[in-house]
């Protein structure tokens, strides 16, 4: 958190950045995603010409953007940056040429307002709420009466294949279900993976012992496969469609996932066996009444995809595509041909169009109309799109308000009609992890005194059913020595079986929430004396508050809740200074602030480019400083001397911010930013230069 925001806003210095769950994550996919990707397609084999072409992820360099955000939008162009890599083509073992820079792709570039520029129009990308990956075990009832069933099943959701099915009969026999094959018994099942995993451990294809040869003739037998050698048939078809990463993946969030509901510490991102023999335990447990369904509904099996996931999905789309030309120019060309003619950025430019394009409703255009419209757009939660839930399908559970959404996503905010409940928003201080949890922050009490000094922990939905917290509501009367009343107080007990509030002594209580607006989102927080109001107007004035356009002359709310400045001032709308100093010009288009005196050091002798290990390119000279330029250290002073450079203060460049003047925005209206300084004036960082 900036230090200037921490000193303005003082009582919510633990409210997280507004816009931060856009730009972080699509930090991480720059800096992360972008290099998973290109190593899981890397290399590109050609097994009929013995060619593969190599990549050099680590290697990759992005290219500044050469619009501004502001050119781009009068220009009608895209804000976007060059992804450039190595690649390196081998016929065989022998490389056919050196190492060139391809040009990848062109990687549109979110502002520092956490939207996008493309084609001249703000796009902002809408975080998705999904199904977690991982195991669910779920029940049925057929019939009624006598002839009532109950059937346990438990489904393992994959990143990349199909799903796997286990299903336990009323005799308690269990089948594992695959698509478009037959069932089979799963404890054939469990046995023949294990063969096929204790094969594998030794990394040489050793002789199938007869034991495992019977074992696999059953799975043969039961698949139809064909005739090989013994038991091969089988070895095969389980090797390729459970241990091949690039047909079948559970991906890591499923794997932690897995390892959380089942109490295992597997790394295997495939399939094992021992994930099948604890989930056939667990079902057990559930036939026999000890253990419960999961509820498809809590946060703990549900997942937010921010901008930097959705993007990176896309990117992973287009390298496949990319992949698929490249081996099939391959295959049809008589010779070789150079990287730079194989490689093209078509393939994952063409994905990135397609998803910015008017047939995704995740990417959407960005509600300008004031800021509180702009900083909810780019905190909204979308339970539908790609991968996720219909309007016409989803039923009134999907649609209605959980006891995980505490402290995690609004119960009042939401659209009216279709998407009621499919919709939602973040909270307050709400906050999405990095595994797509959400998570809230909570007061440690001890003997019933809140432990505020120590300042708040913050729980995800997994780990508060896992530590089943007794957590009291923020807004309970403290003493001046932060104790509780001593009295029967409401609780409420984290479990997955979710009940109603209970009543305990204080020192029963283990965590309290830190403020009253923890369970509301920043419109609704928006609103004085909002615990008068009922449910369904509170929504209303939540939704309209967004429709209202900024008023000629602004004046200060007779009553207000706080949170009016932090959202303006995160929205990007107003222009805030960036650093301290003097306002030296304004007008009704630019602002200039004077900063203070700085000394412009230069080194005497320029830098070299940084050497590189990669094979055929040319590695750089280690820069040498001359005798009289090397750096003298006078201990005195506690500082760096460069010789030869002028101690005399020189004077820094003005900081020049440029205001909107009737920018038409995304609703055909007009964005105006009015000077709110004077020349001459002193201005801190954070100060307000110009408001909208």
């Amino acid at each position: 958190m900036p230090t200037f925001r921490a000193l303005r806003y003082r009582l919510h210095a633990f409210v997280p950045d507004l816009v931060d769950i856009q730009r972080q994550r699509f930090i991480e996919f720059l800096t992360e995603g972008v290099v998973r990707g290109l190593h899981a397609i890397n290399p590109i084999k050609s097994p009929r010409q013995n060619v593969h072409v190599v990549f050099y992820p680590d290697l990759l360099q992005l290219t500044r953007p050469a619009l501004t955000v502001r050119d781009a939008l009068l220009k009608s162009r895209t804000y976007e940056t060059l992804l450039y890599v190595p690649a390196h083509v081998f016929i065989g073992n022998q490389p056919i040429e050196d190492p060139r820079w391809i040009l990848l792709a062109n990687i549109p570039l979110m502002t520092n307002r956490g939207h996008f520029g493309i084609n001249g129009s703000s796009r902002v990308l809408v975080n998705q709420m999904v199904r977690r990956p991982g195991l669910y075990f779920k029940e049925t009832i057929h019939g009624t009466g006598v002839q009532e069933k109950r059937v346990i099943f438990v489904d393992f959701i994959c990143r990349r294949g199909a799903w796997v099915r286990i299903q336990c009969d009323k005799q308690e026999r269990f089948w594992v279900c695959l698509k478009n094959s037959p069932k089979i018994q799963l404890d054939d099942f469990i046995q023949a993976l294990r063969v096929v995993e204790q094969r594998g451990r030794t990394g040489i294809l050793t002789p199938l012992t007869p034991d495992a040869i019977e074992i696999l003739q059953r799975i043969e037998a039961r698949f139809e496969l064909p005739i090989l050698a013994p038991g091969e048939a089988g070895y095969q078809f389980l090797s390729n469609r459970f241990k091949n990463p690039k047909v079948y993946n559970l991906g890591l969030f499923a794997r932690h996932q897995i390892n959380r509901k089942l109490g295992l510490t597997e790394q295997s991102l495939q399939l094992t066996s021992n994930d099948l023999q604890h989930a056939k335990n667990y079902l057990l447990e559930i036939a026999n009444n000890s253990k419960v369904v999961d509820d498809i509904d809590n946060l703990a099996n549900r997942r937010v995809r921010p901008a930097g996931d959705l993007l990176e999905m896309q990117f992973s789309l287009g390298l496949a595509r990319l992949e698929k030309s490249v081996k099939q120019r391959l295959d049809r060309i008589k010779y070789v041909l150079p990287a730079h003619t194989l490689l093209d950025s078509k393939p994952v430019n063409q994905t990135f169009r397609e998803f910015f394009g008017s047939s995704n409703p995740l990417a959407q255009f960005l509600e300008q109309l004031n800021p509180l419209s702009d900083v909810t757009h780019k905190r909204r939660i979308n339970a539908t799109g790609p991968g996720g839930v219909s309007r016409e399908n989803a039923n009134l559970e999907m649609r209605n308000i959980h006891a995980t959404h505490y402290g995690r996503i609004c119960p009042i905010e939401t659209p009216e009609g279709k998407n009621a409940g499919l919709v939602n928003t973040l909270t307050v201080f709400g906050r999405v992890t990095s595994q797509g949890y959400i998570e809230t922050p909570y007061y440690r009490v001890i003997n019933g005194q809140v432990q505020a000094r120590q300042g708040p922990l913050y729980f995800t939905t997994p780990q508060e059913q896992t530590n089943a917290l007794c957590i009291a509501p923020p807004d309970l009367k403290r003493d001046t020595s932060n104790m509780l009343p001593d009295a029967a107080l409401p609780a409420r007990l984290a479990t997955e079986l979710q009940e109603d509030f209970l009543r305990l002594e204080r020192t029963q209580v283990e965590y309290i929430g830190i403020a009253p607006s923890q369970l509301l989102s920043i419109a609704t927080s928006l609103i004085p004396f909002l615990e008068h109001d009922d449910a369904n107007r509170a929504l209303m004035g939540s939704n309209m508050q967004r429709q209202t356009v900024p008023l000629m002359r602004p004046e200060r709310p007779i009553v207000s809740t706080g949170l009016e400045g932090l959202v303006v001032g995160e929205s990007g709308h107003v222009v805030q200074a960036s650093r301290a100093g003097i306002v030296s010009y304004v007008s009704g288009t630019d602002i200039h602030v004077q900063n203070e005196f700085i000394t412009q050091a230069k080194a005497a002798v320029d830098l070299q480019p940084i050497s590189t290990t990669l094979p055929g390119f040319i590695a750089s000279t280690k820069v040498t400083y001359p005798e009289h330029a090397q750096p003298i250290l006078d201990v005195s002073k506690a500082k760096i001397v460069w010789p030869g450079n002028s101690e005399q203060p020189e004077v820094s460049a003005p900081t020049r911010y440029h205001l909107q003047t009737y920018d038409r925005s995304n609703q055909e209206t007009a964005l105006v930013q009015r000077p709110s300084v004077i020349e001459g004036e002193w201005v801190q960082q954070g100060d307000l230069l110009a408001d909208c």
